[in-house]
């Protein structure tokens, strides 16, 4: 009657949760990652990448003249 309590119960509801919990976190995670990869490949698709047909202004500063070019 004074002897220790039994935990054996409790303790295999915990472990039950958490796996629960595990296997939860794992299936949520999934989908995230399903949802976005499948949206990212959506809007790959519905934008096409156009070639580009004229050139970038060139950004580089233009070299100073030489001194004796001017005059």
């Amino acid at each position: 009657m004074y002897g220790t309590p039994d935990y054996s119960g409790l303790i295999m509801v915990g472990i039950l949760v958490a796996v629960a919990s595990l296997i939860v976190g794992i299936a949520i995670t999934y989908f995230v990652v399903k949802a976005a990869v499948h949206a990212a490949l959506r809007e790959r698709e519905a934008v096409p990448v156009k070639p580009r047909e004229f050139e970038l202004p060139d950004a580089r500063p233009k070299p100073k003249p030489a001194a004796e070019d001017w005059p």
